[in-house]
């Protein structure tokens, strides 16, 4: 694992090639250290029962689908063009969980909904403006942002919208 990372880190340091995975692998050790430090912490997450069972379900099918796929690696880890992996969703799992074990602040969470905003925005423009950050170009000029996906950026614009609107 860490020859994968160290290789990823020289092959593309800023984790901007669409070839490369070293941007997921610092989301996910940060959801892994975030995890940690709120278990050691003692926090625990308080999710809505209907939250915890959507959450819960939706692992257990993504498990039982990647246990029965004819390729159990991708099914694992994901393919780099729009499919996630079993990996990815315990990921989003985790970092809901430590998301609901924080205790709330509204502040924190506007400043970070506003910070996310702000970095999808200058993302957007870059592209716009001739510089792809994500790595990628699309046809008829789209814009993918840091998102490297169209779909994903404009997926990614509304959540964002509507907390910050919130």
């Amino acid at each position: 694992m860490v020859a994968l990372l160290a290789a990823a880190a020289l092959v593309d340091p800023w984790g901007l090639l669409r070839v490369t995975t070293l941007r997921w692998a610092v989301v996910s050790t940060a959801i892994a250290v975030a995890a940690v430090a709120v278990a050691v912490g003692g926090y625990r997450p308080r999710l809505p029962r209907p939250v915890a069972a959507v959450g819960v379900g939706t692992l257990a099918l993504v498990g039982v689908a990647t246990v029965l796929a004819d390729d159990r690696a991708t099914a694992l880890v994901g393919h780099p063009r729009r499919n996630l992996g079993l990996l990815a969703w315990v990921g989003f799992a985790a970092a809901t969980a430590v998301g609901a074990a924080l205790p709330w602040r509204p502040r924190i969470v506007g400043a970070a909904v506003t910070a996310a905003g702000l970095a999808i925005t200058a993302g957007a423009a870059a592209d716009l403006a001739g510089w792809s950050p994500g790595g990628a170009d699309f046809a008829g000029g789209r814009v993918g942002g840091l998102s490297g996906q169209p779909a994903y950026l404009g997926s990614l614009a509304l959540l964002v919208g509507v907390a910050a609107a919130g």
